[in-house]
């Protein structure tokens, strides 16, 4: 028997099947074992004691174990396992023949197989007919080549179909080849573009980060790529280099995986950096690092107040909190009394969807009014959210009489009114999707739903709502959505009614788009309609759209903002 492949593939499985087993293994080479020994059948020899001399045993035994019942999935795949493992040792091309018969994409046998034999894995692996399996398996087969040789994977790449070449594998290949030779492999990148770009920045950076940011040059998906692999070497260089890149800084995914590397070696550091050039990205910056941290919840909590203020530290403390209260909801909110009512908002609607009976009591028990009412609405909005609705609303009526006063909800307002305005904002959509005028009839006529937000007496607290049926509207009728918007008075239903339509007909209409974006008053959701819009007119035609830009009546910081979308596009 060879080891070496066997130890190959249990390399592979071996963490797949120890996390189905509730444990890790303790090696790469340590194979995984089942909670209990598989159960003998003595109908065929042990898959253990198959030999050469048996080769018909393999696809036998391969049938009895698709076809059996077992207590375990866990069983089941334990045992193919260890037979694919045997089987490849003594003929892997009848293997692989019968797992395409029966249609199993097995992973990692491939994998195991293409560490040794890459091409004789590849061949059988364009056996498969079914594409999205075909793709996978070959990248299972060719995984190895992207670090061991990715010179040799790019040419076994170059022969295949692009509909059979993972993205990932690709991107893999060229950042392997980068690292030993960037210009060798920018020279190959003609043919695949951006996707081998991709790779050839991530490659470099390890090589050389500044001559690598050099190439990347304006581009921010480049250069994010850069900074997040310079981050993982040298974190503060990469996150000084990402404040002086806006583009990527305020609009890339990558800056949240640079802050957290950041944060992992210098917290405090990282928190300086959020309240300076955060902005409304913080808080999805810090979910993405503060459950990595090995400080407690109190610990994180007293720097984060520490180095913090603002807009910045609440963004924080909910991310923070959205991870601390889900063990123990009441002790969070102990902890956290002294902050603002709207800072722990969020994990109030949690611990309403969590436990509602014990967040509506811990709510309604609360002194201070204000956050009374928010802690309620929080509470019985988030208990909507997970299906309680009729609970949740008949309670919400009948607290909304002492609740009048603060709403400012005089006579005219039914009770049913004022509990929708008494619902948490934030998730307000999820309890009106099923209890609302609005939503039933937005359902399937999303104008008629519009029209009924644009005249209930408290529409701007549900004036979110009027933005998915105004955008659901124009798909069906631009020009009556349109015409419709027109007659609207400014204000926040104004707002959020065009803030709909501009999305909704800028795939085919962005000139349109850009002017109901211009008519927004809100700044934010003015921003967002603006790049939304204006982003795909600059893609489809770049000429009309900054002549338009030039002709607006945006100050000059807002246009260059747009103008930078052009190299965000390139």
């Amino acid at each position: 028997m060879n080891l070496v492949t066997i130890n190959a593939f249990f390399c592979i499985v071996g963490l797949t099947v120890g996390a189905l087993l509730g444990r890790v293994p303790s090696g790469s080479q340590t194979r995984p074992a089942p909670e209990k020994k598989p159960a003998e059948d003595q109908s065929d020899p042990d898959i253990r004691t198959i030999t050469e001399s048996k080769l018909g045993t393999f696809a036998k035994r391969y049938d009895e174990l698709k076809n059996r019942v077992f207590e375990s999935e866990t069983e089941r795949y334990y045992l193919k396992s260890l037979l694919l493992a045997r089987w490849m040792d003594v003929d892997p091309r009848e293997a692989a023949a019968k797992l395409v018969a029966e249609k199993d994409p097995a992973i990692e046998f491939f994998a195991a197989w293409g560490m040794r034999d890459p091409e004789a894995a590849l061949e059988a692996a364009l056996n498969y007919e079914e594409l999205d399996w075909r793709k996978m398996v070959i990248a299972a087969a060719l995984k190895d080549l992207a670090v061991r040789d990715p010179s040799r994977l790019l040419d076994i790449v170059d022969t295949l179909a692009k509909s059979a070449v993972d993205r990932e594998l690709l991107t893999a290949g060229f950042a392997g080849l980068a690292e030993r030779d960037p210009v060798v492999a920018l020279e190959r990148a003609e043919k695949w573009g951006d996707l081998a770009k991709k790779g050839i920045a991530a490659g470099w950076a390890r090589r050389d980060p500044e001559a690598a940011l050099e190439w990347a040059g304006e581009s921010s998906l480049f250069v994010g790529i850069v900074l997040k692999e310079w981050a993982k070497t040298n974190p503060h260089a990469a996150i000084a280099e990402l404040t002086n890149q806006p583009s990527v800084r305020d609009r890339s995914p990558a800056a949240g995986a640079i802050v957290s590397e950041l944060a992992a070696v210098d917290l405090p550091a990282t928190l300086e950096w959020l309240q300076k050039h955060g902005g409304s990205r913080a808080g999805s910056h810090a979910a993405a690092f503060l459950r990595k941290l090995d400080m407690s919840p109190e610990q994180i909590w007293r720097t984060i107040t520490e180095h913090t203020s603002g807009y910045t530290r609440r963004s924080l403390l909910e991310a923070l909190g959205r991870q601390w209260s889900r063990d123990d909801y009441a002790k969070f909110f102990r902890e956290t009394q002294d902050q603002p009512p709207n800072a722990t908002a969020r994990m109030m609607n949690a611990w309403g969807r969590a436990r509602f009976d014990e967040a509506l009591a811990y709510a309604s028990a609360i002194e201070d009014p204000e956050w009374r009412r928010i802690a309620v609405g929080s509470a019985l909005s988030g208990a909507a959210s997970r299906g309680n609705h009729r609970q949740a609303w008949q309670l919400a009526v009948d607290l909304a009489p002492s609740f009048r006063e603060q709403l400012g909800a005089d006579e005219k307002f039914t009770d049913e009114e004022v509990a929708t305005a008494l619902l948490d904002g934030e998730l307000r959509d999820a309890f009106l999707s099923a209890y609302t005028t609005a939503s039933r009839m937005g359902m399937y006529h999303p104008e008629s739903g519009a029209r009924w937000i644009a005249g209930h007496p408290l529409g701007d607290r549900i004036a979110n709502i009027g933005q998915r049926l105004t955008g659901e509207w124009a798909d069906r009728d631009p020009e009556a959505a349109s015409t419709w918007l027109g007659t609207l008075q400014p204000g926040k239903v104004r707002d959020e009614a065009a803030t709909g339509l501009a999305k909704a007909v800028a795939p085919f209409d962005p000139k349109a788009a850009f002017a109901w974006a211009l008519e927004i008053a809100d700044g934010n959701l003015r921003t967002g309609a603006l790049d939304h819009a204006f982003g795909i007119w600059l893609w489809s035609d770049p000429e009309a759209a900054l002549l338009a830009l030039d002709d607006s009546k945006l100050n000059g910081e807002e246009k260059q903002r747009l103008r930078d979308l052009e190299k965000t596009n390139e």
